[in-house]
């Protein structure tokens, strides 16, 4: 009888845990987002883009921003990414016209790009000579030259050698 106490509590506690990792790296998302559209709120202030009577109550919908979390599966540190996919994230191997650059030789200079369009996350092969592939599940999607396909949380991109594991989520920049 102990031992099934002392398993349960082993259980629970290994359940705590589990949910705090969680916690900890959702808020960690959420800071990464809000640094991101604060700097983005700033940049438009200060070229004057706002029109003066815009609303910007914790009720405007346009606060809400989707956002991307790309994971290098494998990396040891962990390589992560956020980013407002509203500013298209250009993927190559071309260090200057790139905002990831991926030092392989199975990645095209200008590989892919990932973009909001719609309230939905794409992304676009450029005419890679590897493509662009997406592994969603069980299902293989291959993205060819020019095509666009719609990017899933959980979904995992590869991009030559390179495995990026997805997230979405929005962020609102007002409740930070």
């Amino acid at each position: 009888m102990l031992k099934y106490s002392i398993l349960g509590i082993a259980i629970l506690i290994a359940i705590s845990i589990f949910y705090k990792i969680k916690q900890n790296r959702e808020h960690k998302l959420q800071e990464a987002a809000y640094e991101i559209l604060k700097e983005e709120a700033l940049n438009k202030a200060l070229q004057n883009q706002w029109a003066q009577n815009e609303d910007f109550t914790r009720n405007n919908r346009e606060n809400k921003k989707r956002m991307i979390h790309l994971a290098v599966v494998g990396s040891k540190p962990l390589i992560s990414y956020v980013f407002n996919p509203e500013n298209t994230i250009k993927i190559g191997r071309n260090k200057d016209s790139n905002t990831i650059c991926l030092k392989d030789t199975a990645v095209s200079a200008n590989h892919c790009d990932v973009y909001l369009e719609n309230g939905l996350v794409y992304i676009k092969d450029l005419g890679s000579a590897n493509k662009t592939i997406i592994k969603r599940g069980n299902k293989i999607i291959t993205v060819n030259d020019g095509e666009s396909a719609v990017l899933l949380s959980k979904d995992f991109v590869i991009v030559g050698a390179t495995s990026f594991k997805i997230t979405l989520f929005d962020s609102d920049i007002i409740t930070m």
